[in-house]
Order: structure tokens, then C-alpha cells, then sequence
């Protein structure tokens, strides 16, 4: 069957669809509809799992980071207690920097017009062990790292 042919069967057969459609419209709007609430969910899907399976963390050396901590079944999150970690992270030798944060929440970032965001309070060492630079100010000291003290990154 020669390319010509085979495009003049496809057309013949599209305009015997569109005819069909045309017949029964509540077809025709249910079948739409089906369509795109199939092709929306798959890309909702995809652009998840897009971002979460295939795309790298935006870090420096980003295969080398490791989460660590305990899961409980009140808990999913992965937590650690404050003196546990405390401990562990003066005895630790397998990391070359160990650091962490509590709770991401809402927090305005300007005064002049605020704008929401996500923030963090964090560990003084924080940045450098992502390897990350802020845009804008200082980075934490580790004499500002003291328990309730004023450190916030922000997240988002």
C-alpha cells in the first residue's frame, strides 16, 4: 500500500469520526471530557513525579547529601530528639558536616511590602553544608547559633 493511500484511508476515516461525533453530541462532549481529564491528571502526575524521581536537588555535590533521623507510627516524618542528635553529631565520624532545621512555616520577608514565604529556623552551619550562598546579607555565625536564637532561612 502506497504512503498516498494509506493517508487517504486516514482521512476518509477522520471524517467518518467527526460525522459520528456530529450524530451524537452527548458523545461527543462525554468523550472530550474523558480526554481531558485523562491527559490533565497524567501531566499532573508526571510533573510530580517529574520533580521528585528524576530531577537532582538544587545543591551543590546534591548526591552526597543524606537525610538521617527516626520514624515513629504516631510520626512519618523522619525526626530526631534535640539531645539525641546533640550527642550523636559531637561523635559522629562518617559525615563531613551534619546540620539541621525545625518546621517550615509561613513568615514575612520584607517590611516595607511583605511577601509570604516558606522559612526555617536553622543550625548556624546550615548553608555551608548545602553548599549554598545567600543572595542577599550574611550567613549565619556560629555565635548566633544559640538555642531560641533569631536564625531563619528561608525556604521557598
Amino acid at each position: 500500500m502506497s504512503i498516498k493511500a494509506i493517508l487517504h484511508t486516514a482521512f476518509e476515516e477522520f471524517r467518518y469520526g467527526l460525522r459520528r461525533l456530529r450524530n451524537s453530541p452527548g458523545f461527543a462532549v462525554s468523550a472530550i471530557l474523558v480526554l481531558a481529564i485523562g491527559i490533565g491528571a497524567s501531566a499532573a502526575v508526571f510533573s510530580v513525579a517529574d520533580r521528585v524521581l528524576f530531577r537532582s536537588l538544587p545543591y551543590a555535590q546534591d548526591s552526597s547529601l543524606v537525610s538521617v533521623g527516626v520514624t515513629a507510627p504516631i510520626e512519618r516524618q523522619e525526626f530526631m530528639l534535640g539531645r539525641q542528635y546533640f550527642d550523636w553529631k559531637d561523635q559522629q565520624k562518617p559525615f563531613e558536616s551534619l546540620t539541621s532545621w525545625i518546621g517550615v512555616e509561613d513568615c514575612d520577608i520584607t517590611a516595607d511590602s511583605p511577601v509570604r514565604t516558606g522559612c526555617a529556623s536553622v543550625e548556624a552551619n546550615f548553608l555551608d553544608t548545602l553548599g549554598v550562598h545567600p543572595m542577599v546579607g550574611r550567613n549565619f555565625t556560629h555565635e548566633e547559633d544559640l538555642p531560641n536564637g533569631p536564625r531563619v532561612a528561608i525556604i521557598g
